[in-house]
């Protein structure tokens, strides 16, 4: 990207076959930012080598949870195509779960951990059966910042499986998380607030992390 401000480069180091190859295009780069006489340069290189082993458009055996959760991905996507808004899609995804019997929670508010600390708390499209989260989108293509971004999920949240589901495509994409640093035994505690430099606050104060009207929702659904 470049403009009047500068010229921002990115690169995958995976695309490139380690930092010799990034090397060669920064320096290409380099030589356009020169050319154009910019202000700057920034060049931002991305390992994402390893996220083949994190997703996979996986092998369902049929009554499985997540065979089951696709399914119904399935029908809504034929029954709707492509072209609405994330919510359409939401709300389509509660209807077919609950035809096919998957206990599920809609914009649930799930806590993020840091360490053995709760932290602060994430709204997830869906939980189902209390072991899976389903992240909806609709765009017309998943990119690699997306599952990156529900691999964090799912490690934040220590849930061990995560589904991420796009309906923009022309034909339906889903990925299945796997969190690695899953830690069924994990005992996680309120960090004191005094620790987060909030002395004054709680882990619920909307204007940090939630309207005041999901607080009493978020309140009953953490386990006692």
């Amino acid at each position: 990207d470049y403009g009047r401000e500068g010229v921002i480069f990115y690169q995958d180091l995976g695309d490139f076959k380690g930092w010799e190859g990034c090397l060669v295009r920064s320096l290409a780069a380099l030589g356009f930012f020169l050319e154009i006489n910019a202000p700057f340069l920034r060049v931002f290189v991305i390992d994402y080598s390893n996220l083949s082993k994190r997703f996979k458009s996986f092998d369902m055996e049929e009554g499985d949870l997540t065979y089951r959760i696709i399914g119904c991905a399935m029908k809504v996507h034929n029954k709707l195509g492509r072209g609405f808004k994330e919510y359409v899609y939401c709300r389509a995804m509660a209807i077919e779960l609950r035809r096919e019997g998957i206990a599920f929670e809609r914009e649930v508010w799930l806590p993020i951990h840091y360490d053995s600390y709760r932290i602060a708390f994430r709204r997830c499209d869906f939980l189902c059966e209390s072991a899976i989260i389903a992240e909806m989108k609709a765009k017309s293509q998943l990119i690699k910042e997306d599952v990156v971004q529900a691999i964090n999920t799912a490690e934040r949240l220590n849930i061990r499986d995560g589904l991420l589901i796009n309906f923009g495509g022309e034909s339906l994409q889903y990925r299945h998380i796997f969190n690695n640093e899953y830690d069924p035994t994990a005992n996680f505690t309120d960090a004191p607030m005094d620790l987060l430099g909030e002395e004054n606050g709680n882990l619920f104060d909307a204007p940090t992390y939630m309207p005041n009207s999901m607080i009493e929702q978020a309140l009953r659904k953490i386990p006692k």
